[in-house]
């Protein structure tokens, strides 16, 4: 199934689950079809029974469990010569289900059968229903057999009844098979508002809101505001299928969740950057709908404020790097409203900065604690690597000439690599210590998890790595020029193991590395549109 089909099966549900009226929401939802998937009618149409009877057990045993077993095969020839002696058979139940042949075969990915099968049937009996009222196509479509629910689909579509045709749209759209459900509802409209049970009375645009594959990953009023009232795909951030929707209704921006709440600031609430960046592309709109508060008179600079889901949270690693993004977040959102929002009040007398205190207070306390314990544990290590590089300064390998003082090795270039290495590894570790006192002797202000102590820790641990990275150059030199007369091999093989304590040290600290990296450099790259997803 292709995204273009997908797009175009929800936007064609929008449509019809909509209808004409842009007013009485009320009337339609009494409209509603509450269904449940794969239920049983409310007349069965059950095949023959006959077969189940214990009397007779034998006949069953030599004729129907064959049948079951070549039919799950896909073995039509066989199939055949026992249908040609005893056509009852078709519309004969086979299994303790109540399955006909037909029911068997559905569910296999074997389409020839199928097409033979039905050749030999009468087309009323392509309606006989299972145990659980499933036919033969809701089968298929269960199973998620393409080729045979289209087939049976264009076979039997005229002796569908109401019930049959919503169990197989909603089977359609639970497997994927967007086109035989497009076919569907450009048969019966109504298709559009019916729900289940099963899944907590969704409708087809309630599931098909959780798949972001389906729309790329790859509302206006009526049944549609049903669904943008609970605000599922802003919820989830599911970006692709909100711009499908609002591509046709941009008229979607204006409507409100039970809180008074745009998809805009519902969107902030959960931090949902892609979705937030829709701001760029709905041009002065955007002036009226940040003013929305919502029933507790808080507006998005208060959404902001508030604090994120944990789920958000987890995105980042560390909790410093939590407060920064909680931080970019608070900025990003003051910059698109006009100065008296950022200062206004609440139902309860608190400004949005008053909420973000109140909210992250303990997030910024655990960030003081995640940082003073790294910047701890870093300087120690700084500490003692400066304390050994700057000894190796003076602790020439070769030694020294006795009537020059020169060092023996001065000609040699791996004495100039060596002092190169000793060199930065103190200069490193001593950068690195002063980063990890200055973390240490912070004022850890709400501000200073924005900008100085992000940067401070990616200065500090990035210097970590080189002092270490040098230090292991500076030994391996030493350790060469110490045994470059005797045993080369002995040197190279201690240089390659002098890379792996550096190569752990990367590999270890990589993710940290990477989302403080994004945090200070790409942070505001999260709020521009890089694409137009609407217009």
């Amino acid at each position: 199934m292709s995204v273009s089909q997908a797009q175009h099966a929800g936007i064609q549900l929008v449509a019809t689950a909509n209808g004409d009226s842009a007013t009485g929401l009320d009337n339609q939802s009494a409209n509603y079809t509450t269904i449940d998937i794969l239920a049983d009618s409310a007349q069965p149409r059950w095949p023959s029974l006959h077969l189940l009877d214990h009397k007779q057990r034998d006949v069953y045993l030599k004729t129907c469990v064959p049948l079951y077993k070549y039919a799950l095969k896909g073995d039509w020839e066989a199939t055949e010569r026992i249908l040609k002696k005893d056509g009852t058979l078709l519309s004969a139940s086979i299994s303790r289900g109540y399955e006909t042949v037909l029911h068997i075969a559905a569910g296999a990915r074997h389409i020839h059968f199928v097409e033979k099968l039905v050749e030999m049937m009468d087309k009323e009996d392509l309606a006989l229903q299972d145990i659980n009222g499933n036919t033969a196509l809701c089968i298929a479509a269960a199973a998620g057999t393409v080729g045979n629910a289209c087939y049976l689909y264009d076979e039997s579509k005229t002796i569908l009844e109401k019930t049959d045709r919503e169990n197989l749209f909603f089977s359609c759209i639970n497997n994927c098979l967007y086109d035989l459900a497009k076919k569907l509802l450009d048969t019966d409209e109504a298709l559009a508002k019916a729900r289940t049970k099963s899944q907590k009375d969704k409708t087809a645009l309630h599931i098909l809101a959780r798949r972001p594959s389906a729309f790329g990953g790859s509302q206006s009023p009526g049944m549609w505001s049903r669904l943008i009232n609970s605000f599922l795909p802003v919820e989830l951030g599911n970006y692709e299928f909100l711009a499908v929707l609002l591509s046709s209704y941009p008229e979607l921006v204006w409507e409100t969740d039970e809180k008074n709440r745009t998809i805009i600031h519902v969107a902030v609430l959960h931090r949902h950057d892609s979705i937030f960046n829709l701001v760029h592309e709905i041009g002065s709109i955007k002036d009226v709908i940040v003013t929305y508060e919502d029933d507790e008179g808080n507006n998005i600079v208060h959404m902001a404020a508030k604090l994120a889901p944990q789920n958000q949270l987890n995105l980042v690693s560390g909790v410093a790097l939590q407060m920064h993004r909680e931080l970019v977040w608070f900025e990003e959102v003051k910059k698109i409203v006009q100065p008296q929002y950022i200062e206004m009040e609440n139902k309860i007398g608190k400004t949005p900065q008053d909420l973000f205190t109140e909210e992250h207070r303990a997030l910024m306390g655990q960030g003081e604690l995640w940082m003073k314990d790294t910047a701890t544990s870093c300087l120690l290590v700084a500490t003692i690597i400066a304390t050994v590089v700057f000894s190796a300064a003076f602790s020439m390998p070769g030694g020294t000439d006795d009537h020059t003082g020169k060092p023996n090795f001065f000609k040699e270039k791996m004495f100039l690599y060596f002092t190169i290495a000793d060199g930065l590894a103190l200069f490193s570790s001593a950068t690195a210590m002063l980063m990890f006192l200055f973390i240490l002797t912070s004022r850890y202000a709400e501000n200073d998890f924005l900008k100085s102590l992000p940067l401070k820790l990616a200065i500090g641990l990035t210097s970590l790595f080189i002092s270490i990275a040098s230090m292991m150059m500076a030994f391996s030199t030493a350790f060469y020029l110490s045994c470059q007369y005797e045993s080369k091999w002995v040197s190279i093989v201690t240089f390659i193991f002098s890379l792996v304590p550096v190569a752990l040290f990367a590999f270890l600290q990589f993710p940290l590395m990477s989302d403080m990296s994004s945090s200070l450099f790409s942070s505001s790259m999260l709020f521009q549109p890089w694409k137009h997803m609407i217009y």
